[in-house]
This record gives structure tokens, sequence and C-alpha cells, in this order.
């Protein structure tokens, strides 16, 4: 599906002091190996460990979400997505130290949920939040790949998401990479905003 704008970034949008209690409160629970779909239906799918590699912490704390869920209504509107959208899953905090990345992915499925408040939905909107000042880690860069209207695709860094505090948007099922971090770590929040099936 070609768009008229495949992501929306907000630039220093969030406050360091809340960038920083986020990491600080995250880092006090134990982290846990990320996985993706095919691993989640089939833990014995080795073919993961060439995707992901990362940890990451579910959250659920309204004065987490509550920072993020307006940002999702304004990109939402001002790119002219107009995507009907009802819940969020858990707050994803994940955790890239050196060698981790993540492949290029889109985060949507056409299967919907069948689980609690989301049956039935699917994701429709993804943020990613960056925690850390770009001067504490290298690589990790995230990463578009969004096609060109002739068949191929181009790879777009959203400028600027590099810094603490910004924030992009953008539809769930747009392509997209966290590269292998060099040097430090990176810290990243991840919401998804969920709705009825595309029609």
């Amino acid at each position: 599906m070609e768009l008229e704008n495949y992501y929306r970034i907000f630039n220093n949008i969030l406050p360091k002091t809340f960038c920083d209690e986020v990491v600080a409160y995250a880092t006090g629970f134990s982290l846990n190996k990320g996985i993706t779909f095919l691993e989640e239906k089939n833990p014995k799918a080795k073919k993961i460990n060439t995707i992901r590699r990362s940890n990451v912490r579910f959250f659920n704390d309204p004065w987490i979400i509550n920072e993020l869920r307006p940002l999702v209504e304004i990109s939402n509107k001002e790119s002219n997505w107009n995507f009907e959208y009802s819940n969020n899953e858990h707050v994803q905090f994940t955790e890239y130290k050196k060698n981790q990345y993540y492949g290029f992915h889109s985060d949507s499925s056409p299967i919907p949920f069948n689980k609690g408040n989301l049956t039935g939905l699917i994701r429709k909107l993804s943020m990613s939040v960056n925690l850390t000042d770009s001067n504490k880690y290298k690589g990790g860069e995230f990463v578009f790949k969004v096609p060109t209207g002739n068949g191929e695709y181009k790879e777009i860094i959203p400028e600027g998401f590099n810094k603490k505090g910004s924030v992009v948007i953008f539809p769930s099922f747009v392509i997209h990479t966290v590269k292998p971090v060099t040097k430090g770590k990176r810290h990243s929040l991840v919401m998804w905003t969920c709705g009825k099936p595309f029609q």
C-alpha cells in the first residue's frame, strides 16, 4: 500500500526527565529475550536468532501510556491516515546492547488477536520512542524501507530520531529495522495501537 506519509516524527517531544524515569523504572526489572510473531507461535523456530536480538519488558502503567497516547491521535490525523482504532497493547521497553538489532520486519499481521481486550483487532499504528542520548551509543539506527512507486524500495532514516525524547509513529505494516548497536546501549519504548481489520 502506497501512502502520502509513511511516518510522522516528533523531535525531542518527550521530556528528558520522563525518558530517564522510564529507563530507571524498566531496568529495575529483569528483561527477557525479545521474540517475534514467528517464535511466539513456534518456540522451536531457530530462524528467529537471525531476525532479532534484544531484551524487552512489557508495561501497562498509565503514567507511561498517557504520555504517549496523544501523539498517536495527532499523527493519525495530521498524516491523513485516519485509521479507526480503539485499544493499545502493553508498552514494550527494549534494550539494545552491542551487536544487538532487529532485522527488517513489519509489526502487523492480517490475523486478528485472540486474547483479552485485543480479540478481533490488529495492529494499525506503531510508535517508537528513543530514550537514550545519541552520544551514549553508536549504531542502532532506526530505518524504514518504503516503496518508491516503481516496484522498488528505498531506505529512510527519520531525521533527528537518534535524539533523546524523539518519537516516530507509522502504520504498523510499514517495513523497518533497527541496525546493530556497535557501542553502548540504546533504550526505546514501542507502543502498538490496535483496531478492527482494514476493509
